[in-house]
């Protein structure tokens, strides 16, 4: 059996999907991307109610961390684009309220 590092996936010879029994789903309000020269990480945190000294004030939870190959994460940039894409067809350009483009170089 080959090892699973030297193991090519494609459309051809996807694996079907399964749920490992830690999955969750979880709603995110930000992320934090950190990068290195051999991987990226999304961290995704929840908006919550916390208390400091008394006082309640919102605050950032983190959620979950994933860990990305270079080249997973520019996979999934070009997915996500292409989904955001889809949905601004359908329902119209979503406003950020920020001046971010997506770099032209990162499409090929």
């Amino acid at each position: 059996m080959a090892n699973i590092t030297q193991i090519k996936l494609s459309a051809d010879n996807m694996p079907p999907f399964t749920k490992g029994p830690n999955y969750k789903v979880v709603y995110s309000h930000n992320s934090r991307i950190r990068t290195s020269s051999d991987e990226v990480q999304v961290t995704f945190c929840t908006l919550i109610d916390s208390v400091v000294d008394g006082e309640t004030k919102l605050a950032l939870e983190e959620q979950i961390a994933i860990l990305l190959s270079p080249k997973n994460a520019k996979a999934l940039f070009i997915a996500l684009a292409q989904s955001i894409t889809q949905i601004e067809s359908q329902i119209g350009v979503i406003d950020i309220g920020a001046s971010a483009s997506v770099p032209e170089d990162l499409s090929h």
